[in-house]
């Protein structure tokens, strides 16, 4: 299930985003890196702000930020229980 959220495209937020849940979730950056189809040295270059996602790829991050955002509050409800 996908959460309907207006799409906020602005590099600086989405890499801030992905960061925060890559730490809070002990996510390997190879493998969002896989995931969203570019190398862990592209990636690490967006996490360092050193270089910015084009707008397609930007797109992917907000959508994989979604999902993440999913479950982690499945997670909070669990834990509720």
């Amino acid at each position: 299930m996908r959460t309907k959220e207006p799409i906020d495209l602005s590099p600086g937020i989405l890499i801030s985003r992905l960061r925060e849940y890559i730490t809070k979730y002990k996510l390997r950056q190879i493998d969002i890196a896989n995931i969203l189809g570019v190398s862990p040295g592209t990636l690490s270059r967006y996490l360092n702000n050193q270089r910015y996602p084009s707008r397609e790829l930007a797109k992917k991050i907000n959508q994989m930020i979604n999902e993440l955002k999913e479950i982690d509050k499945l997670l909070k409800e669990k834990n509720k229980k």
